[in-house]
């Protein structure tokens, strides 16, 4: 098998590059061929919760551009293809505000876990996805089911695997599970730049 990095694009609406979100998931193949049923994969996977993302994203731009790890650095894309049939909510919250996907390979005696885990960052989210003081059981729900979905499916799988990566490490372990926390995840530098300044005076100054 060889390993690959599926580097998951969704594009805003703004069609500025910068501000494109990405996620980073690993499998391993049997063959090139093959990435077409992790594509698949794929498309169901985020297919399970595209409605919990914000409207600044643009549900027709997305795409995966896979990448072979043996190749040499730097590496161009060996398949990219568009990701399909997604639908996004017609509203937006802040855009520093995601939910975190953690997976990871099975428990081994002797090997340190943390570099057998991986994580994803679901966001920016709609406004009546993230707006409550913690996310809601059923926007959990979705995001772990996917999970679930794809870590059966990989199981499933005669030509490929979904893999945890850690650059430590340089192998690809298989997925086997995975949990997502009832906490949001939030970084400024995920948010849009100022685009105006209101300001004040002391009138009496």
């Amino acid at each position: 098998m060889a390993l690959y990095r599926a580097q998951v694009v969704f594009n805003t609406t703004s069609g500025i590059t910068e501000d494109a979100v990405t996620n980073t998931l690993y499998f391993d193949a049997n063959a090139l061929a093959d990435l077409d049923d992790v594509h698949a994969a794929l498309e169901a996977f985020y297919g399970g919760f595209d409605q919990l993302y914000g409207d600044q994203l643009d549900e027709t731009n997305c795409l995966v551009k896979y990448y072979q790890l043996s190749d040499p650095e730097p590496r161009s894309p060996v398949l990219e293809e568009p990701l399909t049939g997604l639908t996004f909510a017609t509203n937006s919250g802040p855009g520093e505000v995601a939910l975190v996907m953690s997976f990871q390979a099975a428990k081994i005696s002797g090997l340190d876990q943390a570099r057998r885990r991986g994580r994803i960052y679901i966001g920016p989210l709609s406004g009546a996805a993230c707006g409550h003081l913690r996310p809601e059981a059923v926007v959990i729900d979705l995001i772990s089911d996917a999970g679930a979905a794809l870590a059966l499916a990989s199981g499933l799988a005669a030509g490929w695997t979904w893999a945890q990566y850690s650059t430590v490490n340089g192998i690809g372990n298989s997925v086997v599970s995975g949990w997502v926390d009832n906490s949001w995840d939030t970084q400024r530098r995920r948010g849009l730049a100022p685009s105006q300044r209101t300001t004040f005076v002391d009138p009496n100054a």
